[in-house]
C-alpha cells in the first residue's frame, strides 16, 4: 500500500512539473493530444479509517482519480469529468469535508505554459 501511495505521489510530482501524465488521450493522425478540460481538483479531509479506505478505493482507478498531494489529514485528488457525479455522491454519503481547489485543470496548465513560453 505504501508503495502504491509513493508511486501516486511520484505521478503528482510529474504532473506539477508539466507536461502532465496522460489519463486520457484523444488520438490524432500524428500524436496524442492530452486535454484536462473540466478535470477538477478537490481537497478531501481524511479523518477516519473508513475515509482512508474510500480514498484508497477511488485511487485504485487512476484513469478517473489521480492523487496530487497527501497531507496528514487530507488529500488533493484530481477527478475526471466523467465521474464527478459519482465522486460527489461518494463524498456526501461518507460525510467527507471537501473543498474545490481547481475548477478546470486545463486552464491551470494553459496559464502555466503561457508563463513559460517566450513572447
Amino acid at each position: 500500500m505504501l508503495l502504491l501511495i509513493a508511486l501516486l505521489v511520484f505521478d503528482v510530482a510529474q504532473a506539477m512539473a508539466f507536461p502532465v501524465p496522460v489519463p486520457v488521450a484523444e488520438q490524432t493522425t500524428k500524436s496524442a493530444i492530452v486535454s484536462y478540460t473540466n478535470y477538477k481538483v478537490f481537497r478531501v479531509g481524511v479523518n477516519t479509517k473508513s475515509h482512508f479506505q474510500v480514498i484508497e478505493f477511488l485511487l485504485s482507478d487512476p484513469e478517473m482519480y489521480n492523487l496530487w498531494r497527501m497531507g496528514k489529514n487530507d488529500v488533493d485528488i484530481m477527478v475526471h469529468p466523467r465521474v464527478l457525479e459519482e465522486f460527489h455522491n461518494t463524498v456526501k454519503k461518507e460525510t467527507f469535508d471537501v473543498q474545490l481547489l481547481v475548477d478546470d485543470v486545463q486552464k491551470l496548465i494553459d496559464a502555466e505554459r503561457a508563463k513559460r513560453s517566450p513572447e
